[in-house]
């Protein structure tokens, strides 16, 4: 299986490569191929097939036919989560999804104490009553791959994500 790349790609897995194997290319036989070529590499773990999934409701709890009105529900008995605080890792965001938008939603929790930090293409007003905080890192990404690559929106640095989700 090593014989179609070259030696050079065989001893250092390249950002560029980790990359093309998380643009959702894992449907293909031809990928499945790639994913055992990648996981018999020495020093590799373990490979994960990434899916990019479209977020489908805001409102989970008519997806899971849960009702809120029963007093004993879980709903019931956890407030309907008032007052939580959901923390998440990404690659980064687009304030302008449907999925963000605030109507109806409280104001963050006076407990909060992040921020939201600007960058490029990335204002503190891009943060809402429902995107509360938001940060983006690259010391570590850069310490280990070199620097990010900004050319042409392919990715920013700010909290904004290139691929729009």
């Amino acid at each position: 299986m090593r014989g179609f790349l070259p030696p050079a790609m065989l001893t250092s897995c390249t950002w560029e490569l980790a990359n093309m194997m998380n643009q959702s290319w894992f449907q293909s036989p031809i990928m499945r191929f790639y994913q055992a070529f990648w996981e018999d590499l020495p020093g590799v773990v373990h490979v994960i097939p990434n899916r990019i999934f479209s977020v489908q409701t805001t409102r989970s709890w008519d997806f899971l036919h849960v009702n809120p009105d029963i007093r004993s529900g879980i709903l019931s008995r956890s407030h309907s989560g008032a007052g939580s605080i959901i923390g998440m890792m990404d690659t980064g965001i687009w304030p302008e999804s449907e999925s963000f938008r605030d109507d109806g939603t409280a104001d963050a929790p006076t407990r909060w104490k992040g921020i939201c930090q600007e960058g490029e293409e990335f204002n503190a007003s891009d943060c809402s009553r429902k995107i509360i905080g938001a940060r983006w890192y690259v010391k570590g990404y850069e310490a280990e791959f070199s620097k990010l690559n900004t050319i042409q929106g392919v990715e920013f640095l700010s909290p904004r994500d290139a691929v729009g989700h």
